[in-house]
C-alpha cells in the first residue's frame, strides 16, 4: 500500500462525503427517483484512480474513502433503506389524491299486473345506470363528492307516462366529521409518522456515512502500522544474523563463548516467530479493508494492498 500522508488532499475527501450527505438531506417527498444516490454497486474505474501494477494495488488513504462511500454493503443497504422511506412518505400523501367512481348496471324485471288496465298480465320493466362521482379528503377530515348519476327506464306499464323514461342529476355534498376523526392533527396522522421514520432514515444513513468512514481511517492506519512493523521485524531478524555470523567469528578466533552462539540462534528463531506473526498481522488487516472496500472478487479481491 502506498503510504499517503495523513494530511494530504483532505479536501477531496470532506467535498465527496458533504456531497453524498447534501444529496441525501436534500431528497424530499416530491423529489423524483432518479435524484437518488444509487443503490448498485458500481465497478472501479479509472475515475478512482486505481492501479495494479505487479499484483499490487496502490491505494491512497482518500481513495480508500472514496472506493468505501460507493461500494460498502452496509451503506448500499442503507441507501435502500432511505430510498423506501421517502417512497412511504410519497404514499402517505396518497391520502389527498382525487378518487374517481363509476358504476355501470342494469336491470330487467317481470311482475304480474297490479291492475287490468295495464293491458297485459305482467308488467316489465329494464333499465340501466351510468353513475360517475369525484371525491377528495380535505384536511380537516371532511370529504367534498360530486356525482353524476344517469338511469334510463323503459317499461310496458300503461301508467307510464314516460317511455323510456330518463333521469339525470348532479349532486354536489360535504361530509364533515364533527368529533371524531376531525382536525388537521388526526388526518395527517400517517403523513406525521411517515415523515418521522425519513427523517429518522437520513438521520441514520448519516451515521452510518461517519461510521464506515471511521472504519475505513482505523483500517487503513492500521494496515499501514502492521506493515511498518513487519518491516522492523525483517530488519530486526537482518540484525540478529548478521550478530549471530560476528559471534561464529569470535567464537572461531576464542574471544567468544560457543554459548553466545545458542543465544544468537535463540534470537534469530525468536525474530522469525515476530515476522510470522507480523504476516499474519498484514493478512488480517488487508482482510478487514477489503472487507470495508467491497472490492471485486476474483480481480482485486486477492492483489496485495
Amino acid at each position: 500500500m502506498s503510504e499517503t500522508q495523513r494530511g494530504s488532499k483532505p479536501g477531496s475527501v470532506a467535498w465527496l462525503v458533504i456531497s453524498i450527505l447534501a444529496t441525501s438531506s436534500l431528497w424530499g417527498p416530491g423529489a423524483s427517483a432518479a435524484a437518488e444516490v444509487s443503490t448498485e454497486i458500481p465497478e472501479l474505474s479509472s475515475e478512482i484512480g486505481v492501479t495494479v501494477v505487479d499484483g499490487t494495488l496502490a491505494l491512497s488513504f482518500e481513495q480508500a474513502i472514496e472506493i468505501a462511500l460507493q461500494r460498502n454493503l452496509e451503506l448500499i443497504v442503507q441507501r435502500y433503506n432511505d430510498v423506501e422511506s421517502r417512497l412511504d412518505l410519497d404514499q402517505s400523501f396518497g391520502i389527498y389524491d382525487l378518487v374517481a367512481t363509476a358504476e355501470l348496471s342494469g336491470f330487467d324485471e317481470t311482475s304480474p299486473s297490479a291492475s287490468n288496465l295495464d293491458g297485459a298480465d305482467v308488467n316489465t320493466s329494464e333499465g340501466q345506470t351510468w353513475n360517475f362521482g369525484l371525491s377528495q379528503l380535505v384536511k380537516t377530515g371532511g370529504t367534498v363528492s360530486l356525482d353524476f348519476n344517469n338511469r334510463r327506464v323503459e317499461t310496458n306499464s300503461f301508467f307510464s307516462t314516460l317511455n323510456p323514461s330518463f333521469r339525470t342529476d348532479f349532486d354536489l355534498s360535504f361530509r364533515q366529521p364533527l368529533l371524531r376523526d376531525m382536525g388537521q392533527q388526526f388526518t395527517e396522522r400517517t403523513i406525521q409518522i411517515a415523515r418521522t421514520n425519513r427523517e429518522i432514515s437520513r438521520e441514520t444513513f448519516s451515521l452510518q456515512v461517519s461510521t464506515v468512514i471511521q472504519q475505513v481511517v482505523d483500517a487503513y492506519w492500521n494496515l499501514v502500522g502492521t506493515r511498518n512493523l513487519l518491516l522492523v521485524s525483517e530488519r530486526s531478524l537482518d540484525l540478529a544474523q548478521q550478530l549471530h555470523e560476528q559471534n561464529k567469528i569470535r567464537v572461531e578466533v576464542g574471544t567468544l563463548a560457543p554459548l553466545e552462539l545458542v543465544q544468537s540462534e535463540a534470537g534469530i528463531a525468536t525474530r522469525d516467530e515476530e515476522i510470522i506473526r507480523a504476516r499474519a498481522s498484514v493478512a488480517d488487516a488487508q482482510d478487514t479493508l477489503r472487507q470495508l472496500l467491497n472490492l471485486d472478487r476474483g480481480t482485486l479481491c486477492d492483489v496485495e494492498l
